[in-house]
């Protein structure tokens, strides 16, 4: 139930480009498991949207292969 109230807000709050990343953010962490720090460091070349995963660097600048579902996908 508060995982729907917090995409409810997130999908209805800000300009459009803001609720995107929001929404965007939360389902990334939500599906993924992925922590903060290891979000904050992404970029792009590191996530592949064709088989829905993405290498982060966790603590200890380990490298490793997190999945997301397909609601973070699109």
């Amino acid at each position: 139930m508060e995982i729907e109230k917090l995409r409810e807000y997130f999908l209805t709050n800000g300009s459009k480009i803001i609720r995107l990343r929001n929404v965007a953010i939360f389902e990334l962490l939500l599906s993924s498991g992925v922590r903060v720090n290891e979000l904050c460091g992404l970029n792009r070349s590191q996530v592949n949207l064709e088989d829905c995963s993405i290498v982060v660097f966790g603590k200890g600048a380990k490298e490793r292969e997190v999945y997301f579902n397909v609601k973070a996908q699109n």
